[in-house]
């Protein structure tokens, strides 16, 4: 045993254990940056329940896909009730409308060409 003792306090072994020690040290402080960076991306990923600042990437897909599926609902005719509809009456208003102001401008204008026939003086 006490051989055994002797082997181990070998100068020798000693340093070049005490070298790998110092090197694996040296691995896992360089390693640590690259790891955290993992860590806290896969902590974005997965969320956190009791976080609502960090609810994680399938509720915050759940929460984009309910206001998409409102944004589609408003841009997609549905017989009266979307925002695209609105504006469809809204054109065809403006059409009919610009169509009357046009007639009325015709009839101006017979009016003062009558006018003028009547009364030449103004």
């Amino acid at each position: 045993m006490t051989d055994d003792l002797t082997e181990l306090a070998d100068p020798a072994l000693l340093l070049i254990v005490l070298v790998c020690l110092v090197l694996i040290t040296g691995g896992v402080v360089k390693a640590w940056k690259p790891v955290r960076k993992i860590i806290r991306w896969l902590d974005r990923v997965i969320g956190d329940e009791n976080d609502k600042d960090n609810p994680g990437i399938l509720k915050r897909m759940d929460h984009f896909e309910a206001q998409l599926a409102e944004v589609h609902h408003e841009v997609t005719m549905n017989h009266g009730g979307s925002l695209k509809d609105a504006v469809a009456r809204i054109e065809e208003r403006q059409k009919t409308d610009h169509a009357r102001l046009n007639r009325l401008e015709q009839v101006a204008e017979t009016v003062e060409e009558i006018s003028a026939v009547i009364d030449p003086d103004d």
